[in-house]
C-alpha cells in the first residue's frame, strides 16, 4: 500500500511501509520513539480516498514496554 505517513505532535512527517497479509489485509511497525501521539494518513490515489487514524500514549513512561507500534490494517 502507497502513501501512508505518519505525523507526530510536531507535525513531523515520516513514511510508513505496509506488507499486505492478505485481500484488503495489512500489517507494518511504526518506531514511536518519545512521541505521545501520532497520526496515521492513508491514501488511496487511485480511489481518491483516504482514512485517518490517531494514536495516542496516555500512561506513564514506565509502562511504555515497546517502541515500536505494530499495525493491522
Amino acid at each position: 500500500m502507497e502513501g501512508v505517513l505518519a505525523f507526530d505532535q510536531n507535525g513531523k512527517a515520516q513514511p510508513v511501509a505496509l506488507e499486505e497479509t492478505g485481500l484488503g489485509s495489512y500489517c507494518g511497525m511504526l518506531s514511536i520513539g518519545d512521541a505521545e501521539k501520532r497520526t496515521l494518513r492513508f491514501t488511496d490515489s487511485v480511489h481518491g480516498k483516504f482514512k485517518i487514524l490517531q494514536w495516542a500514549c496516555n500512561c506513564l513512561e514506565e509502562y511504555r514496554l515497546g517502541q515500536k507500534w505494530i499495525l493491522y490494517c
